[in-house]
C-alpha cells in the first residue's frame, strides 16, 4: 500500500480499534501509523501491546517491532510545578494537542515523540501563557522540560475619566468678553473727551474688573472641569487678567501660566 492508501486507511482503522480493541487491530494501526511516519503513535500501541497482551507471542512481537522504531523517535519528560503553586485550571499542551495531567498527579508526564521541533505550552485562568520550543534528536537523548509557576497577568489599566466641562464656563465667558469690551471702549471715549475723563473711570473699571472676574471665573471652571482628577500637576502662577490703560490705548493682558 502506499502512503496515500495509507492515509485514507488509518481513519477507518482507528474507528474499528475503537469498537473492538482487539490486540490484532493495534498491530494493523500500528503499522498504519509507522508507514504514515507517525513513529511516535506506532511505539505507543505496541508498548500498549506488551502490556495487555496476554499471548506471549503477541508481546515479544510488538517488543521486537517497537526496537526497530525506538531510533526513529525522542523521550520528553514533563515537570509540572508542585501543586502548591499550581495554578487553579492549569492545562499542559503539546504541539497543539492537551494532554492529561490529572492522571499524573504530582508526577512528570512522559511522551515520545517523533524526531522534530515540538512545543509545549501551559496556560491557566488570569495566568501569561508559558511556552517552550525544543528539538527532539534521539531516544537515548531524552528531553526535560521544567514548567515553571506561571505568572499572573497585568490587570487592565484604569478607565481613564471623562473631562465634562461646566455649562456655566460659556455664559461667564461671554460675559467677560462683553465686560471688557465695555470697558475698553468707556476708556477710549475718555481719551477722546478729556473733558469726560474722570467721571468714566469709574464705569471703565468697574466693566473691567467684571469682565476680568468673569473671565477668570470661566478659565477656574475650565480648569476644575475638564481635568481629571487623577491628572497628575505641575505648580505654576494661577492665571490673571490684568487690565491696563495707557496713554492713547486700553487693553487687557493675561499673565500666568497654565
Amino acid at each position: 500500500m502506499s502512503k496515500n492508501q495509507f492515509r485514507s486507511a488509518c481513519p477507518l482503522l482507528e474507528e474499528s480499534h475503537r469498537l473492538d480493541p482487539a490486540v490484532a487491530s493495534k498491530f494493523v494501526l500500528a503499522k498504519c501509523y509507522y508507514r504514515m511516519d507517525r513513529h511516535a503513535r506506532a511505539f505507543e500501541l505496541l508498548e500498549d501491546i506488551q502490556k495487555t497482551a496476554k499471548d506471549p507471542a503477541d508481546v515479544k512481537l510488538a517488543r521486537d517491532i517497537a526496537a526497530g522504531i525506538t531510533p526513529t523517535i525522542g523521550k520528553l519528560t514533563v515537570s509540572l510545578p508542585p501543586p502548591s503553586m499550581r495554578p487553579e485550571g492549569l492545562e499542559l499542551h503539546l504541539d497543539g494537542a492537551r494532554l492529561n495531567t490529572s492522571e499524573h498527579g504530582s508526577a512528570p508526564v512522559t511522551k515520545v515523540l517523533d524526531l522534530g521541533e515540538h512545543i509545549v505550552l501551559a496556560t491557566a485562568p488570569h495566568k501569561v501563557p508559558w511556552r517552550q520550543s525544543f528539538l527532539v534528536t534521539a531516544y537515548d537523548k531524552p528531553i526535560t522540560i521544567q514548567v515553571p509557576p506561571l505568572v499572573d497577568e497585568m490587570p487592565p489599566p484604569a478607565p481613564v475619566p471623562q473631562a465634562k466641562t461646566s455649562p456655566w464656563v460659556l455664559p461667564l465667558a461671554t460675559l467677560g468678553v462683553l465686560g471688557l469690551a465695555a470697558g475698553t471702549g468707556v476708556g477710549l471715549v475718555g481719551l477722546e473727551n478729556e473733558p469726560q475723563r474722570a467721571g468714566l473711570f469709574v464705569p471703565m473699571g468697574g466693566s473691567l474688573v467684571l469682565g476680568g472676574v468673569a473671565m477668570a471665573g470661566a478659565f477656574a471652571l475650565w480648569r476644575a472641569t475638564s481635568t481629571p482628577t487623577n491628572a497628575s500637576t505641575t505648580a505654576g502662577v494661577p492665571l490673571q487678567f490684568v487690565p491696563v490703560v495707557g496713554p492713547g490705548s486700553t487693553f487687557g493682558a493675561l499673565r500666568g501660566s497654565f
